[in-house]
């Protein structure tokens, strides 16, 4: 029988009360790549449990103190992980296979042991435990990756819930803006960077014919005559007379501070007395 392979976990315990027993044991496995722990009672078996990890117990049957499936027993309540093994001359299997089926006992070897089906089952208690190992990592990697999920989807929510509270404020602006701007007792046109008109106040839409200022057109065919290319020409107010029957400084102003985002064209009446009757006519 081959010795353990290396990457299987290694620390073995061996309790018994027969010290024969123990050295057989021993030296059976002495050439296998194990940790042996050695306990002579039940109570020093349970002590080196506590004390550090035991991978697989190869326990007699009949040991002081406890009994040894009912020590068995009792590892497993305290140390679930560990694999244990009954050793035993007796013929009385009752409780051994009582535990089998409870499973407090992996595997159960009768004395005289054959050497060769000891080291395979101990090689097997080993494996078990390795698999076990792994389950239980996985285990735990799935805990902490659905933690981790549900961290993030909570990040997520509120980052959701953030953004539709800006949204809803932003809209909330938008409408005051646009109240704001149909207010203003002078016609506003705002023109995007790709010479699209996207805004029309109040004052601008009393003053032109129905659907001289359109949404969504294209400046230079929707502007009256003469606005485009004051438009083009640059910032600053330019003088246009006779325009929709009056006299006006076109005030064009750039749209966003660093990068530029279209432009806004005010219409300033040089005599605005007649314009602002017309405005608080209609309020």
């Amino acid at each position: 029988m081959p010795p353990l392979p290396p990457d299987l976990p290694g620390t073995l315990l061996l309790v018994d009360d027969d010290p024969g027993t123990l050295q057989a044991l021993q030296s059976l496995l002495r050439h296998d790549s194990y940790h042996v722990l050695i306990a002579r009672s039940t109570q020093d078996a349970l002590a080196r449990m506590a004390d550090q990890v035991v991978d697989v117990v190869v326990s007699g049957h009949h040991t002081p103190q406890l009994d040894g499936v009912d020590f068995l027993r009792r590892a497993r309540q305290l140390h679930p992980e560990t694999v244990r093994m009954v050793l035993s001359a007796s013929t009385d299997l009752a409780s051994v296979t009582e535990a089998i089926n409870e499973g407090a006992i992996c595997k159960f070897l009768s004395k005289p042991w054959d050497d060769s089906f000891l080291r395979a089952s101990i090689v097997e208690c080993f494996a078990r435990k390795a698999i076990s190992d792994e389950n239980l990592r996985l285990d735990q990697e799935l805990h902490r990756a659905n933690e981790q999920l549900a961290r993030y989807n909570e990040t997520l929510k509120s980052a959701l819930e953030e953004q539709r509270r800006r949204l809803q404020i932003g809209e909330r602006a938008l409408r005051l803006a646009k109240e704001g701007l149909d207010l203003v007792p002078v016609p506003v046109v705002g023109v995007d960077h790709a010479g699209h008109i996207v805004l029309v106040n109040a004052a601008a839409t009393r003053l032109a014919p129905a659907g001289t200022w359109r949404i969504g057109s294209a400046a230079c065919d929707a502007l009256p005559e003469r606005l485009p290319a004051i438009v083009q020409g640059g910032i600053g107010a330019t003088p246009v007379e006779a325009l929709f029957g009056r006299d006006w400084q076109v005030d064009v102003r750039p749209l966003g501070r660093e990068e530029r985002r279209g432009v806004l064209i005010t219409l300033l009446p040089v005599d605005p007395a007649g314009l602002l009757a017309d405005f608080h006519g209609t309020h």
